[in-house]
């Protein structure tokens, strides 16, 4: 298996770069690039990651961003950063690389939920275990960044039974925390064993006592820039707070964290045009929007069933996180047209 990579490169201050390389099946090898930005003075390590799915794609260019414009000089500790866990995904152009619309852990390439892996399994769980060998076991917080479609707000999972972890959490800086990380899509409770081989990243690290946050930016398949700055700043608070670079952290004046959800269905067909955007509060019986009969130019609205936050305001179609077409305006009797998010106020 691969090495600790900090114990490969120089330990000198400055940026380098190396690659893990695995065999991810038996006639294909696949060559992962890690930077590693050593600052000059000591401090944590910290692990930056993304490009789990090949159409979330602004945690890659935050990590990018972050390579570039944070200098060795101003830098206590080490910076691990994989900005595309799963290259093929990314090339693809799609979810994954063989996309399907089964349970996540039926993907072959999905690395989402296949954390430590298995060097002798499929390609995802090989490369989970390459790269829990060579970077993740080496730090001592892990950040994982990934997306959601433009029509769902941005937001921060992690665990408060690790120390420090709802700090870094609350002080990433996006309105939406959640400090009750169940390893999504794993189906588990941090309080579960860990599988041996099939967790989302987040809960192992969890596993593992450290403080560990699951990022999801706004926007899927294109670079949008206000996502990218969030993140960009986001991840310069959690290096602030830990002291690895010098100034005030930049938070959002009101921050929420989530609890329940209540889902509005669309009763008939029509074409959904919301009135409220995502991350807006609501009371119960707000306004979100209508739908439109286009036949008739009937006009029937829609209502918030409770207060809260707006998680998404938009028609959204089964798997639509990997079926373009499900994201579509125009809603059919049954499908989601919003989600509201009970809150609890963190500041504000």
């Amino acid at each position: 298996m691969p090495a600790n990579v900090l114990t490969q490169l120089p330990s000198t201050p400055g940026g380098h770069t190396t690659t893990v390389s695995v065999q991810v099946t038996d006639d294909e090898q696949m060559s992962i690039p890690v930077h590693v930005l050593r600052g000059e003075r000591p401090g944590p390590v910290l692990l930056v990651v993304a490009g789990e799915h090949g159409a979330e794609v602004n945690g890659i260019a935050v990590i990018d961003r972050l390579l570039q414009e944070t200098s060795p000089a101003a830098l206590a500790g080490t910076v691990l950063a994989v900005p595309t866990i799963n290259p093929e995904n990314v090339t693809a152009r799609t979810y994954c690389r063989e996309p399907g619309t089964g349970p996540a852990l039926d993907f072959a390439w999905n690395t989402y939920v296949k954390w430590p892996g298995d060097p002798q399994g499929d390609p995802a769980e090989r490369i989970t275990a390459a790269l829990t060998d060579a970077v993740v076991d080496a730090a001592d917080v892990v950040v994982n960044f990934h997306a959601w479609s433009w029509y769902c707000a941005s937001a921060v999972f992690a665990s408060a039974t690790i120390p420090r972890a709802a700090e870094l959490a609350i002080n990433f800086g996006i309105p939406f925390v959640s400090l009750s990380f169940t390893g999504i899509y794993g189906g588990r409770s941090v309080d579960e064993p860990l599988d041996p081989r099939h967790n989302a990243l987040t809960h192992y690290a969890i596993a593992q006592g450290k403080p560990a946050m699951l990022v999801e930016l706004r926007t899927q398949n294109w670079i949008y820039p206000e996502s990218v700055q969030r993140g960009l700043q986001g991840i310069r608070n959690v290096m602030i707070t830990l002291d690895m670079l010098d100034g005030a952290i930049t938070i959002p004046p009101v921050q929420y964290e989530f609890c329940d959800e209540q889902i509005v269905y669309a009763p008939h067909e029509g074409l959904y045009i919301p009135l409220v955007d995502v991350e807006e509060c609501v009371e119960a019986g707000g306004l979100l929007g209508y739908l439109l009969n286009i036949h008739t130019g009937e006009r029937r609205e829609v209502y918030a069933p409770c207060a809260g936050a707006v998680w998404f305001n938009s028609r959204v179609g089964e798997h639509s996180d990997r079926v373009f077409n499900n994201t579509h305006a125009y809603a059919d009797p049954g499908d989601m047209l919003a989600l509201i998010k009970q809150i609890n106020p963190i500041r504000g």
